[in-house]
């Protein structure tokens, strides 16, 4: 990206990216620096690059909690408004079965359905295995046990984080909802709340309040604090979020 600058001083997206990887490497000044050039060339660029920042370190901040309080579940009921659960598909075994950790994520579901009982519930992912869909299997297993399916709202599409909260912007437009409680693996919910947040900023919903609840992959006391390669993928899928891909080919994308 240095090398496209030297041959275009003016492309925003290397900006946008130097300055991104710089704030990662905690190297504040070379950060800084692409950041003002950024601005001095398009304000409204810089101005959500400086949001984007912030919502990292909003998710880079947050405690992991493996249920809801008692005052976000006043808040949640206090809004009024219909609440979401959104849980997050994990890759199917090859048979179509699903992994242990996906069982987890939606043994958690149901605990905090039974707690929101009036809350829809989008179950979102989309890679499938042996004719399956982990959303058609996240469907049927939460309604086998007990859950009304018309509460389900499906999302069979999405191949990745980023894709999770693109496509399940739609539920939660649709319904317009204020509250969503975001249910994935402990070292995963920072990723998905930061990368929701961003992906609302364009084409909306706006101004939906994002709680996490953890479903332990780790001991919660380990689960505090947070790796490079955690705040690294928060980055990286950040900027996706954004529409700006690191590296556009399958195989690369996830480096």
């Amino acid at each position: 990206y240095q090398q496209i600058l030297s041959d275009a001083p003016g492309d925003v997206d290397a900006l946008i990216y130097l300055s991104a990887w710089n704030r990662f490497l905690k190297q504040s000044a070379e950060s800084e620096k692409y950041l003002a050039m950024l601005k001095e060339i398009d304000p409204l660029q810089a101005e959500k690059l400086t949001r984007f920042f912030k919502a990292i370190d909003d998710a880079a901040a947050i405690k992991i909690s493996d249920s809801l309080s008692a005052a976000q579940l006043e808040q949640i009921r206090a809004d009024g408004n219909t609440p979401a659960i959104v849980t997050l598909g994990y890759a199917l075994n090859p048979d179509g079965t699903m992994n242990e950790v996906l069982i987890q994520r939606l043994e958690k579901t149901l605990e905090v359905a039974k707690q929101l009982p009036d809350s829809l519930i989008i179950v979102t992912g989309g890679v499938p295995q042996n004719g399956k869909t982990e959303g058609k299997l996240m469907a049927d297993w939460l309604v086998s046990k007990g859950v009304d399916g018309k509460r389900i709202y499906q999302e069979n599409y999405a191949r990745s984080t980023v894709e999770n909260a693109l496509y399940s912007r739609y539920g939660l437009a649709k319904h317009r909802v204020k509250d969503a409680v975001i249910i994935s693996s402990g070292s995963h919910v920072r990723r998905a709340e930061a990368i929701f947040t961003i992906a609302g900023w364009q084409t909306g919903p706006h101004d939906i309040r994002f709680t996490t609840v953890a479903a332990l992959d780790k001991p919660l006391k380990d689960l505090q604090t947070m790796g490079r390669p955690e705040l690294q993928g928060i980055y990286r899928d950040g900027l996706k979020a954004l529409g700006l891909w690191s590296f556009r080919s399958p195989p690369l994308e996830e480096r």
